[in-house]
């Protein structure tokens, strides 16, 4: 594990256990430089019956057949007050010889439990990344290893996963024992091994509308619909959800992402209401509302109307909404 420090205490925060087990292997590899993990290791679930102070008391007893010792504290409820007072008597003044692993989700870690592990120890966050951010995730992911990837692959293998991330690891593993250490591996180096296409989220959809790209926003339905295994009317559903915050963005005095969020009292990211500003600004009043008579005869169309195959149904919207703001795209630029 690669830039991380030497500390007496470590916190792992996460939600899915295949996203975690990863990073503690390397966490605890890195920290048994050579030594058995049998001899040194031990494992506390933490609950009632297993308190917090019996972990503490292990890392405070010398190993016996190992130079050091790492204890692994799993949570599955919040700390009181009385245990994070035991671990933080502990990191005030803790074993040379020992060190302190905790693993649990963000919800059971508090404020100020975290500020205290920040201050004396270090924290790995193995929950995956937000989408705006997963490329710089896997590419970090990606360094260090044996193998290298050129950018299309990379970018190919992150198209590829979706949201499902957790693969990464495995298909690294995979990699790193199929080619020579120092191989430099392109899309059809890596292509035999990744499998079925993973999950998506509908944001590369609605990007695709947004950018009048027809061809890539039906290749985006597709995918959802077909290996997300999502139902036309979930689609629908996110579809209008995308036009949404525009059409209620209309008709606000906010030139801002800032004035939008506190006008409408939205708890959501930035970047979304500033795709929502540019897309009310795109198409306007005009322009919403052709895009709303479409999304309305698909909603009526998947409720039997016409008859046709509701898969068919989401992808003749899709063109139509792709259509629409190609057309007011090639308007504001003249």
């Amino acid at each position: 594990m690669k830039n991380v420090p030497l500390k007496p205490v470590y916190l792992l925060l996460g939600e899915d256990q295949s996203l975690i087990q990863p990073e503690f292997i390397s966490l605890r590899d890195f920290l048994l430089q050579g030594e058995d993990k049998n001899l040194s290791c031990e494992e506390f679930e933490i609950s009632a019956d297993l308190p917090v102070s019996l972990a503490l008391d292990a890392c405070l007893t010398p190993p016996f057949f190992s130079t050091l010792r790492i204890i692994i504290m799993k949570l599955s409820a919040k700390l009181s007050k009385v245990e994070v007072d035991q671990i933080s008597d502990y990191i005030a003044s803790p074993s040379e010889f020992s060190r302190l692993v905790i693993i649990g989700q963000p919800k059971l870690i508090d404020s100020k439990f975290r500020k205290l592990i920040e201050g004396s120890g270090h924290i790995v966050d193995c929950n995956s990344p937000e989408v705006k951010g997963r490329a710089e995730w896997i590419q970090s992911k990606i360094n260090g290893r044996s193998i290298t990837l050129k950018a299309q692959a990379t970018k190919y293998i992150e198209e590829h996963l979706g949201n499902d991330i957790s693969r990464l690891d495995g298909l690294l593993q995979l990699l790193e024992s199929t080619y020579e250490k120092g191989s430099h591996l392109d899309i059809s180096d890596v292509e035999p091994f990744l499998g079925s296409k993973g999950a998506i989220a509908p944001w590369g959809l609605n990007d695709a509308i947004d950018q009048g790209d027809a061809a890539k926003a039906l290749s985006e339905v597709h995918r959802l619909l077909v290996d997300s295994n999502r139902h036309p009317l979930q689609v629908l559903s996110a579809i209008e959800t995308h036009y949404d915050l525009a059409l209620r963005i209309n008709g606000l005095k906010a030139t801002s992402e800032t004035q939008v969020i506190a006008l409408l009292g939205l708890k959501t990211h930035s970047y979304v209401v500033k795709k929502a500003l540019a897309r009310q600004k795109l198409l306007g009043v005009y322009g919403l509302k052709r895009a709303y008579i479409a999304i309305y005869r698909a909603d009526l169309d998947l409720k039997g109307i016409t008859g046709l195959n509701q898969n068919l149904i989401i992808e003749i919207l899709v063109a139509k909404l792709a259509q629409i703001t190609r057309q007011f795209r090639q308007l504001s630029s003249r």
